[in-house]
Parts: C-alpha cells; sequence; structure tokens
C-alpha cells in the first residue's frame, strides 16, 4: 500500500518532430514492511524505437542499476534486489515496478531512465518516504477521579512509534486542558502522547471524550472513544409508600436509595426518636411495616449508607393520622 503525491513528474526530451515523455510520482510514500509500488510510463514519439526502460536508484556512494527491460532480451534485476523486485507488467508503455517489505533503507531517489534511438535517455525521478504506522491506544490515568478533587490526568492518548509523528489531540467539551509531549525512539520513529487534565465535578460522569489520531499511513483518522469515570460520595433520598399513611394501612414502606460511585456497599435503617416499631423488618435498602400502621409509628427514621468514598444518609419524618 502506498500514498502517492497527486502531481506527477514528467520529463520529456525532444529533438526536432522526435518526442519522449517518461512519467512517475513526484513522491511515494510507502509503508514500512509493505510493498511499494514505483510507477513509471513512458510515451514514446513517432519515429523512435525504444532500446531498454531502467530503475537506477541515486546513493551516497553513486548510483546503481536495480532492474533492466529490454524488449528483446527481457528483464535483468540487480542481484541484490532479485528476491524484492520485480516488474508489474513489462511493456515499452509501462515499467512499473514493486519492491517489496521495505525498510528505512529503502528510502530515497529512484530514476526511471528511458534509452530510444536515435533520440538517446530520458528519466524522470520520484523521492520514496518510509513511513510507519503508528500504534494507537488510550492510557486510563492512574489515579481514581474524585468529584470536586483537584486537577487530575484522566487519560493520555498516545500514537505510538510513528513515521512521520502523529498528529494526537482529543475531542471533548470539557473544560480541561491537553499536555502534548513527543519522544524520539531509537529506530527513527516517534511516539506522540496527549495527557488530557481535567479538575472532576460527578455532573460530568459517563461524559465522553474521544482520542483522535491522524497519520499518512492511516486510510482515515482513528478515534478512540473513552468514557468517564468519576468517583463520588452518596446522594442519598428516602421515599415512601404512595397516598395517605393513617392508622390501620397496611403494606406501608420506606426506601432508601443512593445515587454513588463506586456502588453503595453497606445500609442501616434507624428510628431517633425512639425503638423501631414493632413488626418493622429490613429488606436491603427497604424499611418494611409487616403489621398495619399505627399512631406509635410516627416518628423520625433515619437511612445510612456507604461506599468506597464516604458515608452518608437521610432522615425522613413521618406522620400516621389517626383512623
Amino acid at each position: 500500500m502506498l500514498w502517492c503525491q497527486l502531481v506527477e513528474r514528467t520529463a520529456r526530451a525532444s529533438h526536432g518532430a522526435l518526442a519522449n515523455q517518461v512519467l512517475v510520482p513526484s513522491n511515494v510514500n510507502a509503508i514500512l514492511g509493505r510493498n511499494m509500488t514505483l510507477s513509471c510510463l513512458v510515451e514514446v514519439g513517432a519515429n523512435l524505437s525504444l532500446t531498454q526502460s531502467s530503475w537506477e536508484r541515486s546513493l551516497s556512494t553513486g548510483t546503481i542499476t536495480l532492474a533492466v527491460f529490454n524488449p528483446e532480451f527481457g528483464i535483468s534485476i540487480s542481484p541484490e534486489y532479485r528476491k524484492r523486485l520485480s516488474f508489474h507488467s513489462p511493456s515499452p508503455q509501462n515499467v512499473t515496478v514493486v519492491l517489496q517489505d521495505v525498510g528505512f533503507s529503502d528510502s530515497g531517489v529512484y530514476t526511471c531512465k528511458v534509452a530510444t534511438f536515435p533520440l538517446g535517455n530520458t528519466q524522470a525521478s520520484t523521492h520514496v518516504s518510509i513511513m510507519v504506522k503508528p500504534e494507537v491506544y488510550v492510557s486510563a490515568g492512574s489515579a481514581p477521579l474524585l468529584d470536586g478533587g483537584n486537577e487530575s490526568l484522566v487519560a493520555t492518548c498516545i500514537a505510538e512509534r510513528a513515521r512521520p509523528p502523529a498528529n494526537v489531540s482529543w475531542e471533548t467539551e470539557l473544560f480541561g486542558r491537553s499536555q502534548a509531549h513527543q519522544q524520539a525512539e531509537p529506530n527513527g520513529t516517534t511516539t506522540s502522547q496527549v495527557r488530557y487534565l481535567w479538575r472532576p465535578t460527578r455532573r460530568a460522569q459517563d461524559h465522553p471524550l474521544t482520542c483522535v489520531v491522524q497519520h499518512p499511513a492511516l486510510p482515515t483518522e482513528f478515534r478512540i472513544p473513552y468514557q468517564l469515570n468519576v468517583q463520588y460520595a452518596p446522594e442519598v433520598t428516602v421515599a415512601r409508600s404512595n397516598g395517605e399513611w393513617y392508622a390501620g394501612r397496611e403494606n406501608a414502606q420506606l426506601q432508601c436509595q443512593a445515587n454513588a460511585n463506586p456502588p453503595v456497599h453497606y445500609w442501616h435503617w434507624s428510628r431517633l426518636d425512639g425503638p423501631m416499631p414493632e413488626g418493622v423488618e429490613v429488606l436491603n435498602n427497604t424499611l418494611l411495616f409487616t403489621l398495619p400502621l399505627h399512631q406509635n409509628d410516627s416518628g423520625v427514621y433515619r437511612c445510612e449508607v456507604a461506599n468506597d468514598i464516604a458515608q452518608k444518609s437521610r432522615e425522613t419524618r413521618i406522620w400516621i393520622q389517626g383512623e
């Protein structure tokens, strides 16, 4: 897989009415470990005869010939490239080649050269860059997000070992801030990460954030959703059976309800102005009046709950109307 710059490089050679054209992409971005296609299309002018076409590579030590296509004698490939390089579908009009399993050392300038008689050589060059697709993931902050606490690390969006460096960001409606950091790796790649810092509030519980990574080796931007997990103390309410509470009413109950994160693990019912009435039972978070209500059941009842953050309570007064 590769990406080519849309503007192609065209070389023309002409002599009077004779002309050749060699068309190659100006730039090719190949992905490390994948196959790379070097496109070369040839237009041979009228009254010209194609002698041969070849691919050359410019190195610091000089120019080497990688492959040759001769319409009469066939194909020749340099020994050091024989296992990795091949012509795609060779013809006088197309000398495109494919290089397999590209590495960092394959970056540089490649030249497609065409020899015709009697005009001579026409050539065009393309610049190859080797890209590395990033490994993308999200890492949660090491400490829990506590409601009302100080600014905390929510999560880090990471694009690991990319070439060129990836563009990393957080997409959110929260009023936090981002911290970006890049680290050069020994193999020539770059790890980019963006930390998201925010002062936690329970009002934003389950609010989404999105880690967004853009890189030319990715076909589309990479998006990872992340959901806030804010821990907070219980918020306690008490619900009672609908309707009037009057002497003789049956199946009355008080239910203690708690909104908490993490969930409540402790429930306790008590009466503040006297002992619990006869026939009252506690079932988890519910206070059940198993006997018909009596005026002596009037009083103040308290529900206590606790989670890993704090212990909270709520009191409610009930009044039993006489018969």
